[in-house]
């Protein structure tokens, strides 16, 4: 059973779409009232035209398979209908679509990329040339849809590089007579309370007063990534600020989605975000390649926002594909046969639409990239169909499966007990997080905003405990480019029976994790989403009864902290 979502609620009829939370789940209402859960593909389109194929690198081509548009607009749309879509994602061939569907046209949502007509947001933000060209994007792109009925929602960029120190370096050496480097002093001076001696208190600076800093380097143990995140903050309110007001000058009804982060979103970013957008996107594959998601992920994008979420490309590749794929690099989770790709994508579709705070997902994309590479050289098996237009059986059939419409009547977000029972895991846990039974073993916070999850197993002889969270760090801001050892992330475990908390630090070039607690086995695997994994003895641990649990996690340079507690029941001994 597909189930499509459209039974009626009773809401307002308008003449866009609105997205509302009527009961425990938020949901799209499309312009007759009726809930919508986006479920839908990106990169609908035609593929290669003639003139640019190439039989040397073979690619999906509709001339080859249709002798018109029109019938391929038909062939296609009758076949995500048939596989349960009802939306078609980011860069699709919309024109087509309304060329030659009319009204049996599937919703659609736009990506405008408006910042990225003048690459927002490493050129200057706060300067008008990114005004104009904001507009002028906004301008070409945005009347003639704005009264479409289809169009769900425009997206305002795709995957910006909110790169925290990195932008702040980058703004900081622009010109002193520029408008970003102005507002940066200036938002220093705020934070510093007008003191240029506070500053001198966290920062190394070439410069004797605010107006003639020309650089600066974070000293170590002090607090200078607070001052980061107040700027991060600043220029995320000046994009997501400007964003809305071109959009709404040109169309004051159609949804604002946000700029699809790029698997990774930094928090101050998100909280800038949060008065501007009616949802908050994200690009966001498997966190596993069985399909699973760290719980923290999408929770915390709500938690902040109190906006729903949309998914806005997930993928997932497998090594035996028809077109010729290689998979090349570790961007993206890849699995050995086209049959667990279907079962990663349906444990996935099934995770996302159980989440109540999630109102779609898109697959990315609708046919399988390029033999040997698009012109980037990414060459994944991504699609529905190969580059010869034949569907893969086992992911329509996944597709075909799943009953939508159950799922979200039964959405909650099923937050982990204070009371666990500790789970056991199989062969050697140190190997990855993706056999941990993390379902079970979650650990639930008890304080600050979650940027990463914390999980718990157990064998015979030993407690396990898993840490995957998001930290990116640009190591310039420091004078050696590296982070010292104070400023390295920090996660504290507190055990009863322990003499001591386990104190590990981590992060940094060239750095392995480290404890000064003996008998300790410990292994990291870095990234902008890290894991760390501990194996504790459970001889350290008190004899019987339960094990009270708690844990923090302080980000390098002390920017986000956060806090786990729970009593840990069914350690056996």
């Amino acid at each position: 059973m597909i189930g499509l979502l459209v039974a009626s609620l009773g809401f307002a009829v308008s003449s866009v779409f609105t997205v509302h939370r009527p009961g425990a789940a938020w949901s799209f209402v499309d312009p007759a009232g009726r809930s919508f859960w986006s479920y839908g593909v990106d990169c609908v389109d035609t593929g290669t035209s003639r003139t640019s194929f190439k039989k040397s690198n073979p690619s999906y081509a509709s001339y080859r398979l249709f002798v018109s548009n029109s019938e391929w607009v038909d062939d296609t749309l009758s076949r995500l209908k048939s596989w349960g879509f009802n939306s078609t994602g980011a860069w699709s061939n919309d024109d087509l679509f309304r060329q030659y569907a009319g009204k049996d046209r599937l919703a659609y949502f736009v990506c405008l990329h408006l910042g990225a007509w003048d690459q927002a947001p490493w050129h200057d933000l706060f300067d008008s040339a990114m005004e104009h060209w904001v507009n002028v994007a906004a301008q070409k792109q945005i009347p003639p849809i704005a009264n479409d009925p289809k169009l769900v929602g425009y997206f305002t960029d795709n995957e910006l590089g909110w790169w925290d120190e990195t932008l702040f370096l980058s703004y900081l050496g622009m010109k002193p007579t520029a408008p970003g480097h102005r507002k940066l002093i200036g938002t220093l001076r705020s934070f510093y309370q007008g003191s240029f001696e506070h500053l001198k208190l966290d920062w190394f600076v070439n410069g004797t007063s605010f107006e003639t800093i020309r650089s600066l380097h974070q000293r170590p143990g002090r607090n200078g990534r607070k001052a980061v995140d107040a700027w991060t903050q600043v220029l995320g309110e000046r994009y997501y600020s400007l964003m809305r007001d071109t959009i709404r000058r040109y169309d004051k009804r159609h949804l604002i989605l946000g700029d699809r982060y790029c698997q990774y979103y930094t928090l101050p970013i998100v909280r800038a975000a949060s008065k501007y957008v009616d949802v908050v996107s994200t690009n966001y594959g498997a966190d596993w390649n069985d399909g699973s998601i760290a719980p923290f992920f999408l929770r915390t994008l709500n938690s902040i926002t109190k906006k729903p979420a949309i998914v806005t490309e997930f993928y997932l590749a497998a090594t035996e594909n028809r077109s010729g794929n290689k998979n090349s690099g570790s961007a993206f989770p890849v699995v050995e046969t086209q049959q667990e790709r279907a079962a990663a994508y349906t444990k996935y579709v099934r995770a996302l639409a159980s989440l109540p705070y999630v109102v779609g997902a898109h697959w990315f994309q609708f046919t399988d990239e390029p033999a040997h590479g698009r012109g980037d050289g990414e060459d994944f098996d991504f699609g529905f169909l190969d580059v010869e237009g034949r569907p893969y059986d086992e992911m329509v059939r996944a597709s075909e499966s799943l009953d939508l419409s159950k799922l979200r009547s039964e959405a909650k977000d099923r937050l982990p007990s204070t009371n666990l029972t500790v789970p056991t895991v199989t062969g050697d846990p140190m190997t990855g997080l993706k056999q941990w039974p993390r379902q079970e073993g979650v650990l639930p916070t008890s304080e600050g905003t979650p940027f990463g999850d914390a999980f718990v197993a157990q064998d015979a002889g030993n407690l396990y405990l898993g840490l995957y969270a998001m930290d990116y760090m640009d190591e310039g801001v420091y004078a050696d480019g590296h982070v010292p050892e104070v400023d390295r992330a920090r996660w504290q475990i507190r055990l009863n029976g322990l003499s001591k908390p386990i104190d590990i630090r981590f992060g940094g070039k060239g750095r392995k994790a480290s404890t000064s607690m003996p008998g300790i086995d410990i292994k990291e695997s870095g990234g902008l989403k890290y894991t760390v994994m501990i194996r504790v003895p459970k001889a350290m641990i008190r004899k019987s009864g339960p094990v009270e649990f708690g844990s923090s996690l302080d980000s390098h340079g002390r920017g986000e902290h956060m806090e786990w507690k729970a009593t840990l029941t069914g350690v056996k001994r």
